[in-house]
């Protein structure tokens, strides 16, 4: 089936109008590319939807997982590079969880 733009803008920002809905359909759109881009989506033939792919299931589940640990349990568990928290990677892991998310 797959998820639209509009799914993920209502689940990141909520109900909106005029303008703000516009630039807020406009990052989400930047963002549905760099995953596209990255190949963790595809599009649906003839269709406005997204599909997550193989990867993008994996990162997804990985993503939740590490969201749900400490810095203890993760460095236990033996990655070797822990991201540290700044705007931006803060901004990507709440994009990518609520998109997570919406596909479950």
């Amino acid at each position: 089936m797959g998820l639209r733009n509009r799914d993920v803008r209502r689940c990141v920002y909520g109900e909106s109008s005029g303008v703000k809905r516009r630039k807020e359909s406009g990052r989400v759109t930047r963002v549905l590319a760099l995953l596209r881009a990255h190949g963790l989506v595809s599009r649906v033939p003839k269709r406005h939807r997204y599909q997550l792919t193989d990867l993008g299931r994996r990162v997804c589940l990985a993503t939740m997982a590490a969201g749900d640990m400490d810095v203890k349990s993760l460095t236990s568990a033996r990655l070797k590079n822990v991201a540290k928290t700044t705007k931006n990677s803060e901004y990507c892991r709440r994009n990518l969880r609520a998109f997570c998310s919406i596909v479950r």
